[in-house]
């Protein structure tokens, strides 16, 4: 009676179910086959760790220029070679109103080492490179010795860039019956 049809249907839709499955089956291995290839991509090389900033030079010696002037008020204007200097025209070196260049000499100074220059007066001005501060700033020490050995001036430390001159006042000097002082003008040049 009716069996023949509903099993005929049965089996049919079992067919037909059955090419669906398969292709279900075949189609997800591809699909998470190509979904773990997308998740886990092959990691970026390691970035390799930062290079350290070349070290800056040491110094061990700088060269320094001293002027060594005498103060006066003879009323002679200032010598050309230090007119534009600010600093005279301040007090207390504004006090004379003439200085005149005795001498001017370059030294190197090795850290650690002081150096001695001999002044008109035969007196010793000493002068130190105790340390690099920063690029380009430097720590000084200067003394001035009297003719017979004994400090005129005990030491005295200054910080101080390259071109920048630091002055000290010395003792008295008569030159040319001039009465007046000595000054010495320091600064520290960057070209050896």
């Amino acid at each position: 009676m009716n069996r023949r049809p509903s099993s005929v249907l049965l089996l049919s839709t079992a067919f037909a179910l059955a090419p669906a499955v398969a292709r279900q089956a075949s189609a997800q291995p591809a699909a998470s086959a190509s979904a773990s290839a997308s998740a886990s991509p092959a990691p970026p090389p390691p970035t390799p760790p930062p290079t350290p900033p070349a070290p800056s030079p040491v110094v061990t010696t700088i060269d320094a220029e001293i002027l060594v002037l005498h103060a006066n008020n003879s009323g002679r204007g200032i010598d050309p070679k230090v007119r534009d200097l600010p600093q005279l025209k301040k007090p207390p070196f504004s006090s004379y109103n003439s200085y005149q260049v005795l001498g001017q000499s370059r030294i190197p100074l090795p850290l650690g080492k002081p150096v001695d220059t001999t002044l008109p007066n035969h007196g010793t001005f000493r002068l130190s490179f105790k340390e690099a501060l920063a690029p380009a700033r430097f720590k000084l020490a200067a003394t001035i010795l009297q003719p017979d050995g004994k400090p005129f001036l005990p030491m005295l430390e200054v910080s101080l860039p390259y071109n920048e001159f630091f002055f000290v006042g010395a003792q008295s000097y008569t030159d040319n019956k001039q009465e007046g002082k000595l000054v010495l003008a320091v600064r520290l040049l960057k070209e050896r």
